[in-house]
């Protein structure tokens, strides 16, 4: 009996989950999705475009620094829940007994400032706010030679418009809406605000993954529109 074998041409399309960034929401939303041209292939935080092999295709999603930060504070200091759990590591339980909101650590991002050393100490404990642009894709350099590999990019301050214009760049005709509610899109159920002195301490400390969001920002049309 003759058995006819149809090659796998389906191009690896890989998703690099940023922390705090909209990742969970577009993984719930398209994990059984089933595409023509390609294989959809969903990451942990930890896996880095080094991690990708070249050639294979890329997308992911970025977000404001400062919104980033808030977000990630709140998470964490609620250990991820309700969507996750994960408890406090013991430098994060110090981080949030000693500040029990994203303003108080903020505005003590300031060297005048009483608690400015134990402000370091919990930006760089927290997790998703200790983390930063450029632990996923090293530096310009590294990621203009891969530039080839990116497919697509979403911002999540415009998440409903580009997640509809990924749809149609991955050939999907039907109509499929982000998840809506605080466990699918997991996110705070905070009103929360900063001051002026807070959002300025935040731009110096975060000037570098703003300086990758300008990066990115100057390259997302003709990745987006390839």
């Amino acid at each position: 009996m003759k058995i006819s074998l149809l090659k796998n041409t389906k191009k690896n399309l890989h998703f690099i989950h940023i922390g705090k960034t909209g990742g969970s929401n577009i993984k719930s939303t398209l994990k059984d999705i089933n595409l023509r041209k390609y294989k959809l292939i969903f990451h942990p935080h930890e896996v880095n475009l080094s991690d990708i092999p070249e050639g294979d295709k890329v997308f992911f999603c970025i977000r404001n620094p400062i919104d980033r930060f808030q977000s990630g504070f709140y998470s964490r200091k609620r250990k991820g829940q309700p969507r996750y759990y994960s408890e406090w590591s013991d430098s994060e339980r110090i981080s949030f007994n000693t500040f029990s909101s994203a303003e108080e650590l903020a505005s003590s991002l300031d060297e005048n400032m009483d608690h400015y050393e134990e402000a370091k100490f919990a930006m760089n404990s927290i997790t998703h706010i200790n983390s930063s642009y450029w632990d996923w894709f090293k530096s310009e350099e590294y990621f203009n030679k891969r530039l080839s590999g990116m497919f697509f990019i979403l911002r999540l301050e415009n998440f409903n418009e580009d997640f509809n214009n990924l749809l149609l760049k991955l050939d999907i005709k039907k109509k499929i809406k982000l998840g809506s509610d605080k466990i699918s899109m997991h996110s705070n159920n905070v009103k929360y605000s900063l001051s002026k002195e807070s959002l300025v301490n935040l731009n110096i400390w975060y000037k570098n993954e703003n300086r990758f969001i300008d990066f990115i920002n100057k390259k997302i049309n003709f990745i987006n529109n390839k």
